[in-house]
């Protein structure tokens, strides 16, 4: 073979390869322009009020400015989407609000905890908005990536699996870490409540974990803000424990079960209280 038809098809070759690399940096990267729109700042996915904007002080944050905030946002829609594979999550939004809804995530900013608007109950309703705690945002801290979680994946079996997926997927996608671990390893966080010498302090709590529906009888406000970080914390702990061992796919389906406790057995074959003990074995045994 001709020698230099032999260099020729390598060049191509390293073309080829060149301009996949380049595509894919291209797809992951935030190339999207943010435009004003009827006094909103817009990205592909996400829009604030230009209002609201000079409220905010980023002196102290890694963003440049808000427009970069949205375009995180877009990341981490096109990210999340990917991860577990809800790629069709606009359709749940389409047959709730009609083929006329628009797909731009409202920001606003709070003083109290970031929540996606309507709180636990956000997926009677579907509206695409997020208030961030200023501060927090101000300070590299906000939970972007959990809040979007949940508009991502609206339909939860479960409280505790619903704040478990957000809480692994800000550890794994975000570009800071969960609110509550604050980037230590949550099983060993979750340890001091799970040691005998602390469970009966934190039974109620460790007793709803992996429980169907919200557990109405825990505080989980800001106002017992030991519960909602006992709650939070083994929640990221029991979801990370199942993702790990038994799959992404299975926990999604029983993320969106419609029978929780039946789909446990389905799925692990194990019910909820088997699965537990499991869960709190493994995070005693592996203390590092």
């Amino acid at each position: 073979m001709n020698k230099k038809y032999i260099l020729l098809v390598q060049a191509l070759i390293l073309l080829t390869l060149a301009f996949g690399c380049t595509m894919k940096e291209a797809e992951e990267s935030n190339t999207f322009e943010v435009n004003e729109e009827n006094e909103y700042l817009v990205s592909e996915f996400a829009k604030i009020p230009i209002a609201q904007v000079e409220y905010i002080d980023l002196t102290d944050s890694n963003f440049n400015d808000v427009e970069s905030i949205l375009l995180d946002i877009d990341y981490y829609v096109r990210s999340i989407t990917r991860y577990i594979d809800r790629t069709e999550w606009k359709d749940n939004y389409t047959e709730r609000h009609g083929e006329e809804f628009e797909f731009k995530i409202k920001i606003g900013l709070t003083q109290g905890a970031s929540q996606v608007k309507g709180g636990y109950k956000q997926f009677v309703y579907l509206p695409l908005e997020i208030k961030f705690n200023e501060g927090l945002i101000e300070s590299n801290k906000a939970p972007i990536a959990h809040e979007v979680t949940h508009l991502i994946a609206p339909y939860y079996s479960s409280l505790s699996l619903r704040e478990g997926l957000a809480c692994v997927i800000q550890d794994e996608i975000g570009k800071n870490p969960s609110v509550f671990n604050f980037g230590q390893p949550v099983d060993e966080l979750s340890r001091q409540y799970l040691v005998k010498e602390n469970t009966v302090d934190y039974n109620d709590v460790i007793d709803s974990i992996g429980e169907s529906d919200i557990p109405e009888h825990l505080n989980l406000s800001k106002m017992d803000i030991e519960t909602r970080k006992a709650y939070y914390i083994l929640s990221h702990s029991f979801s990370k424990y199942l993702i790990d061992k038994y799959g992404l796919e299975k926990f999604m389906l029983a993320y969106e079960a419609e029978e929780l406790n039946e789909k446990y057995i389905e799925l692990y074959d194990k019910n909820l209280d088997e699965l537990r003990q499991d869960w709190i074995l493994y995070v005693l045994e592996n203390e590092s």
